[in-house]
């Protein structure tokens, strides 16, 4: 796994959710797990990054029976993504969602 990339994307989930994400399952490849609170639905939520032009995969479809915590979780995945795009669509994801 190319770590700059690793490392862009969780400086910018940092630097614009701040304590309104948690990721998970880092250092395994080229995704990680975002936790957000934001007070909408999951599907709320990706509807809105998919309007705003942000690929973005919900957990719930990975699901067999809905785990007990009730954030909303996606899997961020940044293969294949411009190290140089990663903050620019971290920022427009942020803006879809909280803002």
């Amino acid at each position: 796994m190319p770590k700059p990339y690793y490392d862009a994307v969780i400086r910018s989930i940092n630097r614009h959710f701040g304590d309104a994400a948690a990721l998970s399952g880092r250092n395994d490849g080229f995704h990680l797990l975002l936790t957000v609170k934001s007070g909408g639905t999951e599907e709320e939520l990706a509807a809105a990054a998919r309007e705003a032009d942000v690929r973005i995969a919900p957990m719930s479809y990975t699901w067999w029976n809905r785990p007990s915590w009730k954030e909303p979780s996606f899997i961020l995945g940044f293969g294949g993504i411009p190290e140089e795009r990663i903050d620019d669509g971290i920022r427009v994801l942020k803006a879809a969602w909280l803002d």
